[in-house]
């Protein structure tokens, strides 16, 4: 509640001015209670401070590592395939005909290479892994990292880079690696300088590892 000490002064002539209320001078009174209204909204906009908008942590400049381009290349690549054998039974599509199986198949391969397009981010507190395409983020704390190791592996005819990352709390987790060569060297600088246990383990690369990552 205000005393009559904490009321400002256009405050103190509104109080006044409704003691003195007629209603058979009604236009009198609202043309000297409305300047004062008026007044006091405007001392209160300028009194009340500004509100400063802190950035998100995942907003504040960070290292990132992201996706080499050669990976994009290979997924428009696979993109542009499709398009052109998709062109190829328009016609068929048009007039009624089930959409090719083969299609189904090819859309699988791209949402399986973008989901394994993994971006890294190096925070003061934790390393977060990004799918930026579907907006999904996890975070580790470095605490609670016993230690990572660069992997290569093969799958039929693709061979690729891993990140085995070993936690204390959630045990053994792995992610696709698919930074260039040289941000990969950058990547382990950084996390050697947080006193990350990190070991390089794919030395050797193929002609397709070097141009897609």
């Amino acid at each position: 509640m205000k005393t009559p000490l904490s009321y400002t002064a256009s405050e103190q002539k509104a109080n006044l001015l409704w003691d003195q209320f007629s209603r058979r001078d009604q236009e009198s009174f609202w043309k000297k209670y409305e300047p004062l209204v008026t007044t006091h909204k405007a001392s209160r906009s300028a009194s009340t401070p500004t509100k400063i908008m802190t950035p998100l942590p995942d907003e504040v400049n960070n290292p990132v590592f992201s996706p080499s381009s050669g990976n994009y290349f290979q997924i428009t690549f696979i993109v542009f395939f499709l398009i052109m054998f998709f062109a190829t039974f328009v016609d068929q599509y048009h007039q009624g005909e089930a959409l090719p199986t083969m299609l189904v198949p090819f859309l699988g391969i791209i949402v399986y290479k973008l989901w394994r397009l993994n971006t890294f981010y190096i925070h003061e507190q934790y390393l977060t892994i990004s799918k930026r395409v579907f907006s999904v983020k996890r975070r580790i704390n470095w605490e609670d990292i016993k230690s990572i190791t660069i992997e290569k592996r093969r799958i039929k005819n693709e061979t690729y880079r891993v990140l085995v990352i070993n936690t204390y709390p959630r045990g053994t987790i792995i992610y696709k690696f698919p930074v260039s060569r040289a941000d990969q060297q950058d990547f382990v600088d950084l996390l050697e300088a947080k006193g990350v246990q990190i070991t390089d383990e794919s030395a050797s690369k193929g002609f397709w590892e070097s141009l897609f990552g």
